[in-house]
């Protein structure tokens, strides 16, 4: 609950490892808090659209959302 609140109150960017996640469920819990997300390797990329870096990630990162 604690790291909800944090998402939900911060926007951070997160970078999650999804080799062993549930990528759908992964990326319900991003799409959840408004993120657009990105497929980097092993790695999900998720930025929130009030943050300025995101407009930089998408021409370098595969979107998933």
């Amino acid at each position: 609950e604690g790291a909800r609140q944090s998402i939900g109150r911060f926007h951070p960017i997160l970078v999650v490892e999804h080799i062993k996640s549930d990528r759908a469920a992964l990326n319900g819990y991003f799409e959840s808090f408004g993120y657009s997300h990105f497929v980097n390797g092993l790695d999900s990329v998720a930025i929130h659209p009030s943050d300025p870096t995101l407009e930089d990630m998408r021409g370098t990162l595969s979107a998933t959302s």
